[in-house]
């Protein structure tokens, strides 16, 4: 993983959490489709795409970090090991 994670890595991430599609994302944000995949989301089109995700329970201090100032990764660092904890199986998730 790289130093910096762009709007758009963290896109790509909270897609691959959810069980919707881009484009019903994109709509439940008002956004389009294009601005979804380009990480252009405005402030609250962000916090609400976590909170779609699932991935962050409402009170976690991710929500207000995820989009948080370049440096800041530690909720995208959190978000990539649970998917990959969930993709290894529920025997490395058990451990």
């Amino acid at each position: 993983m790289s130093d910096y994670v762009t709007d758009q890595d963290k896109v790509r991430l909270l897609l691959s959490v959810t069980g919707l599609s881009s484009d019903e994302v994109a709509c439940a944000l008002g956004c389009e489709e294009t601005d979804l995949l380009s990480g252009k989301l405005t402030g609250q089109q962000q916090a609400r795409f976590v909170e779609l995700s699932a991935a962050f329970k409402s009170g976690s201090a991710a929500i207000e970090s995820y989009f948080g100032i370049p440096g800041e990764n530690e909720a995208y660092t959190e978000l990539r090991l649970v998917q990959v904890l969930v993709a290894a199986g529920p025997e490395c998730v058990m451990l």
